[in-house]
């Protein structure tokens, strides 16, 4: 499965309880270890403040054994935060 096949583009944000959160999506190696962490814990949860932007779990890829493996990936149409 190529990281693309499960990210939403029709989707930039999302607003839970009144708060805009951007959806992000991880590699599999580095959404483990933020499972580990306890940042997260399933698919739709949400952490504020991560990386100067509130964010929901929107997916997990699976193993690709690359360095796709460590990333998060934010919407591409983000403006730069000031």
């Amino acid at each position: 499965m190529k990281i693309k096949d499960i990210i939403d583009t029709t989707k930039n944000n999302y607003t839970i309880n009144g708060k805009e959160y951007l959806p992000m999506y991880i590699g599999y190696t580095e959404g483990n270890m933020m499972k580990r962490e306890k940042l997260f814990s399933k698919i739709g949860d949400t952490i504020d403040n991560l990386f100067g932007n509130n964010v929901m779990i929107a997916g997990i890829a699976k193993k690709t054994y690359t360095s796709l493996d460590m990333m998060h990936f934010l919407p591409s149409t983000l403006s730069p935060k000031e």
